[in-house]
């Protein structure tokens, strides 16, 4: 089937690298973008879809999520986030999920990514052929990276059956056309052998996929690798020499990564994922200065729902856009106004800051980091850009919203507003999943109502089952 989407505002790369809103028609065959015609002289062609005061853009892309952990999302876990979350709260959960849990969970979640315009989701978890099938359900696309564990964690004694439906989901071409694909998902280095780190490379390296962990993500894996290895979790990734195996690898957090470690990075291989809502819940935001500074190659991403309690790239991105003067709050410069001096040198030190880091607050440069930078980091699975060849991840906006107006920078407006109320449709794939204007029904149609109470009634025996109802 073909479709010829004519809009009047399309959001298209432009040759510098930047993004430009203009009128074109896109052209659509069996869930890619074949065609992309910019400012097309004369009316659109006959059957197109004309869209009129809409914005047709590419839909979002979250390269690093958990949407099972929606079940979670509570207070316990901002309890457990004053110590090690994933291991004092997630763990002992996690070891009592059952594949059907998994599937009604990450349903769940992945609706909730869809309502906030997500067309693809990175998944790191277990049960891989339940997350597929979660993600199916909802009409979501992503790619799945089930975890590889061995030394500790609830996929320990895993790992082999693992690595054997990572190949086999990568060999299934069927996959490709709901915009569904594989990674491989060595959890971190603290609960990864360097014997599996080896075999995830070999693999890697066989199958050209990519590879998506979590490294230096906390004290505690620090700690272990100083103590096993002698030295630090990237440098021990190095020293194994893994790291240049596979297409690309996504590189999660990243807390604990020196400066040398970041420079020794190669932009065009390896990705390092910012997850800023999160990371500011539990009270240790990501370095991106550094990075930046660094020259690394980085995107953003919401993580679990339970530690940052929504899948929204737009509130990760205003939570990135307080790190461009944060520190402000902390220097030496206002310690010393505070006691009594001057506020000139504090407005100093916040106009150096503003200057120097003027990516964190630039839209396009934002728009990017959830849209193009993602969109490219699958071989198979190229998104994230209005271009041909891509997958038709498609995201249409009202600009008569409210969110919008007055629609003078639409690009400013997604970047750093909240504009999901002006979500009027999202493609996945191709495919529309709900008639223009009825975006919001994803929230509490028919479907939604079945879904939200297996969930709840699995969830609360879920809890009872690890005994922590």
């Amino acid at each position: 089937m073909t479709t010829v989407l004519a809009a009047r505002h399309a959001v298209l790369p432009t040759p510098d690298g930047g993004l430009e809103v203009v009128p074109a028609h896109v052209t659509v065959e069996h869930g890619w973008i074949t065609a992309v015609e910019r400012a097309p002289e004369g009316g659109p062609p006959p059957g197109a879809d004309e869209l009129g005061d809409h914005l047709l853009t590419p839909a979002f892309v979250a390269p690093h999520t958990h949407l099972a952990l929606a079940a979670l999302r509570g207070p316990r876990t901002g309890a457990a986030s004053t110590g090690n979350v994933v291991e004092d709260w997630f763990f002992p959960v996690e070891r009592a999920l059952l594949p059907e849990d998994v599937r009604a969970f990450t349903a769940v979640g992945a609706r909730e990514a869809l309502l906030h315009g997500v067309a693809c989701a990175w998944e790191h978890f277990y049960a891989p052929q339940a997350v597929l099938q979660g993600l199916q359900d909802a009409g979501l696309a992503g790619v799945v990276a089930p975890p590889l564990q061995d030394l500790s964690g609830p996929g320990v004694g895993h790992a082999e059956e693992n690595l054997q439906r990572t190949a086999a989901l990568a060999a299934d071409d069927r996959l490709a056309a709901q915009g569904l694909g594989v990674a491989l998902g060595p959890h971190a280095t603290d609960t990864v052998s360097d014997a599996l780190w080896r075999r995830v490379a070999d693999v890697a390296a066989h199958l050209g996929l990519p590879v998506h962990t979590h490294v230096a993500q906390s004290p505690e894996e620090l700690a272990r690798s100083l103590a096993r290895h002698g030295t630090t979790p990237l440098t021990r990734l190095a020293r194994l020499g893994v790291l240049d195996a596979g297409s690309r690898w996504l590189l999660v957090h990243a807390l604990f990564a020196t400066d040398a470690e970041l420079r020794a990075l190669d932009p065009t291989r390896h990705c390092l994922v910012t997850c800023p809502r999160a990371m500011a819940q539990a009270g240790f935001p990501s370095p991106v200065a550094a990075w930046e500074e660094a020259g690394a190659t980085w995107v953003v991403a919401p993580d679990a729902p339970a530690g940052n309690d929504g899948v929204d790239p737009q509130a990760e991105l205003a939570a990135l856009v307080q790190q461009r003067t944060a520190d402000v709050a902390t220097s030496p410069e206002l310690a010393a106004f505070r006691a009594g001096g001057s506020a000139e040198p504090v407005w100093a030190r916040r106009q150096e800051a503003w200057t120097r880091r003027a990516s964190l607050g630039d839209p396009v440069a934002l728009l990017h980091r959830v849209w193009t930078l993602p969109g490219a980091l699958h071989p198979e699975l190229p998104c994230g850009v209005l271009r041909a060849g891509t997958l038709a991840h498609l995201a249409l906006w009202d600009l008569r919203h409210p969110t919008f107006w007055p629609a003078e920078d639409p690009l400013r407006a997604l970047a750093l507003g909240r504009t999901s109320g002006a979500l009027a449709q999202l493609m996945v794939a191709g495919r529309w999943r709900t008639a223009r204007g009825q975006h919001a029904s994803l929230g509490h149609d028919d479907t939604w109502q079945a879904l939200r109470a297996e969930a709840s009634g699995r969830r609360a025996a879920l809890l009872r089952r690890a005994g922590v109802a």
